[in-house]
C-alpha cells in the first residue's frame, strides 16, 4: 500500500508514511460528542416518526397522549448520554494503555488503527450497560408504570440481567456503539490530521525564515580611523548615504562603509530588522523609539539614546509601511517643527 503524498508540505522522500499524532482532544471534549449524539439520536427519531407514524400513534394512544411519548422519547437519549460517557472514558484509557500515539497516514495505517479499536467498541456494551440500564430504570419507569414499579425485583431481572440475555439488545448495542466510536474516532483523526497539516505548515514558515535569516549579514566590515574593523548588524543604529560611500553609527562610533550604495546595503540585511525610512537613510528597529509628526505632512523618527540627537526623516510614501514594520501601534505626537 503506497503512502499517502501530501504536497507542499515540504518532503523530501516519501519512502517513509507520513505519521499523524493523536490528540484526542476531540474525543476528549464531552459536549462536543453529545451534540453528536444528540445529532444521531435525533435523526433516527426523526426518520422512525416518518417511517412508522402509525406505529408511534399507537404507542402514544397505549401511553395515554402524546405527551406521556415525547417526555419518553427525549429522556431515552439521557442513559444513552452515559453510555457515551463511559465509552469516551474507555477509549482514553484504551489509547493510553496500549498505547496508540500515532497513526500512519496510509489506507492500511488507518484501517490497522480501526480494527484495533475493534474489541474494546465490542466489549464496551458490557461494561457500560448496568450504569446505562440503572439510570433508564429511574428515569422510564416511573413515566411508563408509576413509581410503585419502582422494585428492585424489577431493576434486577429487566434492567441489570435483562440486557445481556437479550439477541435484540445486544445485537442493537454491538452495532450502534461501534458506529458511535469510530464517529467520534473518525472526527477526532480529522482534527488532529488538521491539526499537524498546520504545525507543518507553520514549521516550514519558521525554517524558511531562519534560512532567510542566515543568509543576511551578520556584521559589516568598515572603516574607521585605525584601519578597518567588523562591526556587528545588531549594534548598528543607523546607516547613512554618503554617495559613493555610506556611514555606519555603531554604538562606539560612526564608520565609513566603503564603495557600497545605501541599496546595495540595504538588499545585504534582514528586512526585519532593518527598514529604509527615505532615500537616504536605514534604521534599526532595535534603536527606533516611535516617530512624530512636524507639521506639513513631514515626519521624523525618534531613536534611542545614545542616538536620540540624530535627525532621521521618514518620507511620507513610506509611513504606512514603517508603521506595519514596527508591529506596534504607535501614537503620533504632534511638535511645532521649532523643537526640532
Amino acid at each position: 500500500m503506497k503512502p499517502v503524498i501530501l504536497p507542499n508540505l515540504g518532503r523530501k522522500t516519501v519512502s517513509e508514511p507520513i505519521k499523524i499524532p493523536l490528540t484526542l482532544e476531540t474525543i476528549q471534549r464531552f459536549g462536543l460528542m453529545a451534540l453528536l449524539l444528540t445529532a444521531i439520536y435525533s435523526f433516527l427519531t426523526i426518520s422512525l416518526y416518518i417511517t412508522h407514524f402509525e406505529f408511534k400513534k399507537e404507542l402514544a394512544a397505549k401511553l395515554n397522549g402524546w405527551y406521556v411519548l415525547i417526555c419518553l422519547e427525549v429522556t431515552m437519549i439521557i442513559p444513552e448520554m452515559v453510555t457515551l460517557y463511559g465509552l469516551q472514558k474507555l477509549l482514553l484509557i484504551y489509547h493510553r494503555l496500549i498505547p496508540i500515539r500515532s497513526v500512519r497516514l496510509t489506507a492500511l495505517g488507518v484501517g490497522r488503527y480501526y480494527l484495533s479499536l475493534l474489541p474494546l467498541l465490542l466489549t464496551v456494551f458490557f461494561i457500560i450497560s448496568p450504569f446505562t440500564q440503572t439510570v433508564r430504570f429511574f428515569l422510564e419507569v416511573p413515566i411508563e408504570s408509576g413509581f410503585d414499579a419502582l422494585t428492585f425485583t424489577h431493576y434486577f431481572h429487566n434492567f441489570l440481567i435483562g440486557p445481556y440475555v437479550r439477541p435484540v439488545i445486544v445485537a442493537t448495542y454491538s452495532l450502534v456503539i461501534p458506529f458511535l466510536g469510530y464517529c467520534m474516532i473518525s472526527v477526532s483523526l480529522i482534527r488532529d490530521f488538521f491539526v499537524w497539516r498546520d504545525q507543518q505548515k507553520k514549521s516550514q514558515v519558521e525554517e524558511r525564515q531562519i534560512e532567510k535569516v542566515a543568509n543576511y549579514a551578520t556584521s559589516l566590515t568598515v572603516q574607521s580611523n585605525q584601519g578597518q574593523t567588523v562591526i556587528h548588524c545588531s549594534e548598528v543604529a543607523l546607516i547613512t548615504s554618503d554617495s559613493p560611500n555610506c556611514l555606519v553609527h555603531h554604538l562606539q562610533g560612526t564608520y565609513k562603509l566603503c564603495h557600497k550604495t545605501l541599496t546595495e546595503v540595504e538588499a545585504m540585511l534582514d528586512p526585519e530588522l532593518f527598514f529604509r525610512v527615505n532615500r537616504g537613510g536605514l534604521v534599526n528597529r532595535t534603536f527606533v523609539d516611535g516617530y512624530v509628526h512636524v507639521g506639513n505632512n513631514n515626519y521624523i523618527v525618534n531613536l534611542k539614546p545614545p542616538f536620540q540627537h540624530q535627525t532621521v526623516s521618514l518620507s511620507r510614501t513610506r509611513l504606512s509601511e514603517f508603521r506595519h514594520w514596527l508591529e506596534v501601534s504607535v501614537q503620533i505626537q504632534f511638535h511645532s517643527p521649532s523643537r526640532f
